[in-house]
């Protein structure tokens, strides 16, 4: 029970005591948050009094916020969106020196109530720096003030620690010509930068963009991890670093600073680095996979940089670098580099060459064969290439050991034997000695950020100062083949952009898909803007057959064709081809007059254009009312046609300038839905009915469904959107047609037509003395057609009957003139009145026969008529009167 109740005691004592650490702490909090929050105005006010007191160039910030609890166990001061522009008198507001999202300055919070301000932490995420060394020893960072107050101050930075978060970091030395760009992913400093001589050590993990001397990139998208201790001398402003461990691209090497007042020493060396472990560093650039190389050989790497610090003198830097004896095997394919020997050298020390970079050996062996070569590269504001090289290369081999950025993949073999030295120039490029021979031996190669595969590339170039030499080179883009000779010269004008390349080719193909030349499809296309596709500086001439050729859904046989390019201009002269049967000949002349937008003008022609096939290639012209299955017949025509054509978007039809003249034999049309609604109206008027008669408007609905004409000839022209047909005359099996109208690429018609009730009224009448012929008189019937062909409007048309009427007038006139002139001789200083002719019509004939017949000898004898032609003249003038006056035939009753 004792024990119990001591158990008891001890429980109680230690609940207490909680209970008063627990208050202790919470009075505590409130107290610090009750006080940060009374000072705030006054915290915020000193640290910005301090540091505009101490800056040349004035700080911006959007807001300052002062938080606890965010940072415990310390107190922050958080500047938000902090600029600070250029220290140069004619900088700008891009001019950019320090911009961060967040710079937090972290303090003891019992300092703060002492009212000891002394900063003992920064972090800054993210953000960006730019330093800059100008010419004549300028900078743009000169941003301290120089203080000659020897007062002592409550403000003071006793840091312990700086710290960067996705930070970029940009230094351009422009009198040393050289540049940098680093991502810091993460990037600390920690020591005591209150001592005079600080041990400070460094750890990061940072992305190099790249490291430039001159116009030489030396390091480009690398990775890079260290961790290393500087000792940082405050009182002289020196820094050493001695060799200490880093690693670049998974790469070990060793590096060294030195930072003194007169002298910036860098040396960065390879460590026992082996040639395997930069191949597989190469080829992880480009694959997520890792290949487990196999290989022998060391790779030599020692750059060393000095800067003495002298005005208008550049830093020396000298890189040797080299592989000896290097074999490399990649087993999964195993795929060989052996030989491997490279003599490097770059460095800007040397008076004669002066900056530059030297190859004085290159050479390895592939299965091709061996390869060796040199190259010096001089003059890097104008670079100048001059070598050699000679042997036979295996790309696949090559290409997967040490991988070409730009390339996705790559195959074959290539022979080479060829000596350059080419310099380029702010105008182009200058081909001082050129010469030597390539030869491709079923290479295939395909970009990145490239649809197109070039495959089984064979065939020779050879190069002779100005004149590239194609000879029998064949090779395959995606489906389509091609084999190419001929020879392209001006080379070195083209290139200084000071005169055209000539080029005269001969192309030949069994087949060819225009699809497969482009590099990227329609949508990325658009997304990267508007671009000339022609050239402007091509002066060619090409001679090209193409056995097959496909655009989209359409395909062209037999094509040939002289093609001339000159001033973003193709003209396709001697052009024949056939499609849909069709032997078509003519040209075509392309111009594109801005980015992407042509005008297509051309003259063409075919005597044998079969209208089912055709209609069934072209998809029946985009309409549904005469489709392949309801017309046949074939057709000469002659065209000519220009329209403006936009890469994106085709032909604007309401443009298109066209006029066609067609010839049309033997032509069909079967079942057509839209003559339905001819004979379907037929059938609706009563009054119609009474006067054609059933049976008759039933046999004129079948002939009209299965319509039939020998020939029909027209000049048809197409403008402002609209397809003219001009008046002519179609005469079928159904009936004889007078047709006029327009029709646009809406579908939508405005015909004019006329045919004769007798067409209509088939029923023949017979007599004991035979068939009574009609003797060309009739009523015609007027008819407008006009909206939307999916569903026209057809009705009676009195404006063209009247027109009609008047047409007939005159020309009555006209015959009336003729047969005086005729008769009576009148009119005969008038030229445009020619004499009568009677045309020929059936007459009534007697035969009678006494006694035996003679066939040879009938008596034949002809019933007079006793009417003048004047007299069956003004007959007919009174019988058309008559009928003027008579009830309208209406088709469409409303």
């Amino acid at each position: 029970m004792k024990k119990e109740n001591n158990k008891k005691g001890t429980l109680q004592k230690v609940l207490k005591v909680s209970k008063w650490i627990f208050a202790s702490v919470f009075v505590l909090c409130i107290s610090i948050s009750i006080t940060v929050y009374l000072m705030r105005d006054k915290i915020v006010d000193k640290v910005v009094t301090e540091l505009n007191k101490n800056m040349n160039t004035p700080v911006q910030v959007e807001s300052i916020d002062l938080t606890f609890w965010a940072s415990f166990p310390n107190l922050s001061v958080d500047f938000n969106k902090l600029y600070i522009k250029d220290a140069v008198p004619d900088a700008q507001e891009t001019d950019t020196l320090f911009y961060s999202e967040r710079v937090r300055l972290k303090f003891n919070p019992f300092d703060i109530l002492k009212k000891e301000y002394k900063v003992k932490k920064i972090e800054v995420s993210p953000g960006y720096a730019h330093i800059k060394n100008f010419k004549e020893g300028r900078n743009n960072y000169d941003i301290v003030k120089t203080s000659e107050d020897t007062t002592s101050s409550s403000f003071e930075f006793s840091l312990k620690e700086v710290a960067f978060e996705n930070f970029r970091l940009d230094y351009s030395n422009y009198d040393a010509e050289q540049y940098q760009s680093t991502e810091l992913k993460e990037m600390v400093l920690s020591g005591d930068f209150t001592e005079k001589l600080i041990d400070l050590n460094v750890e990061s993990t940072l992305h190099i963009n790249y490291a430039q001397s001159g116009k030489v990139k030396l390091v480009t998208h690398q990775t890079a991890h260290f961790d290393f201790n500087l000792l940082v001398n405050k009182e002289d402003g020196s820094v050493l670093l001695k060799e200490a461990p880093v690693t670049i691209a998974d790469l070990p090497f060793s590096f060294a600073l030195t930072v003194q007042p007169n002298l910036i020493d860098v040396r960065l060396k390879a460590k026992d680095l082996q040639l395997v472990q930069l191949a597989q560093s190469l080829h992880h650039q480009g694959t997520d996979k890792i290949k487990d190389f196999q290989g022998t050989g060391k790779v030599q790497f020692d750059l060393h940089y000095s800067d003495k610090r002298v005005e208008n003198k550049k830093g020396e830097i000298e890189c040797v670098f080299g592989i000896q004896n290097g074999n490399i095997v990649e087993p999964s394919k195993n795929l060989r580099i052996s030989n491997i020997n490279i003599d490097g050298y770059y460095g800007n020390v040397d008076k004669r060459n002066g900056e530059h970079l030297n190859l004085k050996e290159l050479q390895f062996r592939t299965a091709a064969g061996p390869f060796k070569g040199n190259l010096l590269l001089t003059k890097f504001n104008k670079p100048r290439y001059q070598g050699k090289a000679n042997g036979r290369i295996d790309l696949a081999v090559l290409h997967c050991i040490f991988p070409i950025p730009t390339v996705k993949s790559t195959s074959g073999k290539v022979n080479v034997d060829s000596k350059f030295d080419i310099q380029t120039t702010g105008e182009g490029v200058n081909l001082s000695a050129c010469s030597g021979d390539l030869d491709f031996q079923n290479v295939h190669c395909q970009l990145n950020n490239d649809k197109r595969y070039f495959d089984h590339i064979t065939g020779g170039m050879l190069l002779n100062s100005n004149v590239l030499d194609i000879q029998q080179i064949s090779l395959t883009v995606g489906k389509s083949d091609l084999l190419l000779n001929g020879k392209l010269e001006q080379i070195q004008n083209y290139l200084n952009k000071k005169g055209n390349l000539l080029a005269n080719m001969d192309v030949k193909s069994a087949y060819i898909d225009v699809q497969d030349f482009s590099s990227s499809d329609k949508a990325e296309e658009i997304k990267n803007g508007r671009n000339f596709i022609l050239p402007n500086d091509i002066v060619a001439n090409v001679q090209l057959r193409a056995n097959n050729l496909q655009y989209e859904k359409h395909q062209f046989k037999q094509l040939g064709t002289n093609l001339k390019i000159n001033g973003r201009n193709l003209n396709f002269t001697a052009l024949r081809l056939q499609n849909a049967g069709a032997e078509i000949n003519g040209n075509v002349l392309i111009q594109e007059n801005s980015p992407e937008i042509f005008t297509i003008s051309t003259e063409a022609s075919s005597n044998n254009i079969a209208f089912q096939p055709l209609f069934s290639e072209w998809d029946n012209f985009d309409q549904q009312v005469i489709s392949s299955q309801n017309i046949s017949g074939s057709a000469s025509a002659n065209l000519k046609f220009t329209a403006p054509f936009d890469l994106r978007s085709g032909i604007n039809s309401n443009q298109i300038l066209a006029t066609l003249d067609l010839q049309v034999d033997n032509g069909k049309l079967t079942n057509v839905e839209a003559f339905k609604s001819i004979s379907g109206s037929l059938q609706s008027s009563t009054a119609t009915r009474l006067i054609l008669k059933e049976n008759n408007i039933t046999t004129f609905e079948k002939n009209l469904l299965d319509l039939k004409f020998e020939t029909l000839k027209n000049t048809i022209t197409i403008a402002n959107g609209k397809l003219t047909i001009p008046k002519m005359t179609i005469a079928s099996n159904a009936l004889t047609v007078d047709l006029a109208g327009t029709h646009d690429f809406n579908n939508n018609i405005d015909y004019h037509f006329n045919f004769n009730l007798r067409d209509i009224k088939k029923v023949k009448v017979e007599t004991e003395f035979g068939e009574v012929v009609d003797d060309g008189t009739g009523l015609l019937l007027f008819c407008h057609m006009y909206g939307n062909l999916d569903n026209p409007t057809i009705k009676w048309d009195k404006e063209q009957k009247r027109l009609l009427a008047k047409e007939t007038f005159q020309q009555e006139k006209q015959t009336t003139k003729e047969m005086l002139k005729a008769e009576l001789g009148m009119f005969k200083k008038d030229t445009s009145v020619v004499a009568y002719k009677a045309k020929e019509k059936p007459k009534e004939t007697i035969q009678m026969q006494f006694g035996a017949a003679k066939k040879e000898e009938p008596i034949v004898e002809e019933k007079v008529n006793k009417n003048t032609k004047i007299n069956k003249t003004l007959q007919k003038w009174k019988e058309d009167a008559k009928k003027e006056k008579e009830g309208e035939l209406v088709l469409d009753p409303e």
